[in-house]
């Protein structure tokens, strides 16, 4: 069934009655007039648009966010590594198998940068220990870079693109960091927002046009807006307990859609938060920026020469 969305401000709506068990990655395509997401523990891609509506397909793996690649195409993470898949279908059309999750691991977020670097990070399967890495897909190829968490949040990147943003979730910390958008390089990271006992832990993020960076909290009820400065803007409660992501759309950039996850909560949690697992959205009052499509590592030849593999190769 289509949903329109209501254009004045208020709390958020649900878009799609998906039930997502961990819904991510949302991801605005201005050209289709369509967002995507990826439900990772129920292995599907959905689209949404105001003209079709709501749909879905069968992923061969866990998609862990999504980046936009060549035409009709999305950049993503799967237990392999990177992967190339077909944004109709979900069919998997080619491999990055030079990185690949480490054992007990598995990538969990990543974005582009301003450049279109993709920049991914993962999580311990068992969210205990700093096991997982950060890696980058970039026209070079495939690197890891510094660092390691127990479940890796972020990136986002400020309008100019020197600044990164990202979290090791169970920390409550929101760091941040300067970035080379020459090299591709991150500087020290240093604490950007410490979030309260009364506060859920930092999931997916994404900055705004001004500058400021919004932030949805697993297991706190809520979107947090942070200024550049660090400093609470607003908070805005969601039904929710576990909502994971977010992302400016739209064709002014002035819809935040809003991902949420059913995983892991039990009888009674659900009994008192059904609407978990849905898409959200709402019109904040601010405007966000269009995110970068993935400039990818190929030669005329094709994917072959940088660690790529065709689909079934």
């Amino acid at each position: 069934m289509k949903t329109v969305l209501s254009p004045h401000n208020g709390a958020p709506q649900i878009l799609v009655d998906c039930k997502c068990q961990l819904g991510e990655g949302p991801l605005w395509c201005a050209d289709s007039g369509r967002l995507y997401w990826a439900d990772i523990e129920g292995q599907r891609l959905w689209r949404w648009s105001e003209a079709e509506g709501a749909a879905s397909c069968a992923l061969p793996g866990p998609a862990s966010f999504l980046a936009r690649g060549p035409a009709g195409t999305l950049v993503t993470a799967m237990a392999r590594g990177f992967g190339l898949i077909e944004a109709a279908t979900g069919r998997v059309l080619a491999l990055g198998s030079s990185l690949r999750a480490p054992s007990g691991t598995r990538f969990n977020d990543g974005k582009t940068d301003r450049q279109g670097r993709v920049i991914a990070g993962g999580a311990d399967l068992a969210e205990s220990e700093p096991t997982a890495g950060l890696f980058q897909l970039s026209p070079q190829g495939f690197k890891p870079l510094p660092g390691r968490f127990t479940v890796f949040n972020g990136p986002a990147f400020s309008p100019d693109g020197r600044r990164i943003y990202f979290a090791d979730s169970p920390s409550k910390v929101i760091r941040t960091a300067s970035y080379d958008p020459d090299s591709g390089m991150i500087g020290r990271p240093e604490p950007f927002a410490i979030l309260g006992a009364e506060s859920g832990y930092p999931d997916g993020m994404t900055v705004d046009a001004a500058g400021g960076l919004w932030n949805a909290e697993w297991d706190g009820w809520q979107i947090t807006r942070y200024h550049a400065s660090g400093e609470v803007d607003f908070r805005i409660a969601l039904p929710v307990p576990r909502p994971t992501s977010v992302t400016f759309g739209g064709a002014d950039y002035d819809l935040l859609f809003i991902t949420s996850a059913r995983s892991r909560l039990d009888a009674a949690e659900l009994t008192a938060a059904p609407l978990s697992g849905n898409l959200f959205a709402l019109r904040p009052g601010a405007t966000g920026l269009a995110e970068a499509a993935a400039v990818l590592p190929r030669d005329s030849q094709g994917w072959d020469s940088q660690g790529w593999i065709r689909a079934g190769g």
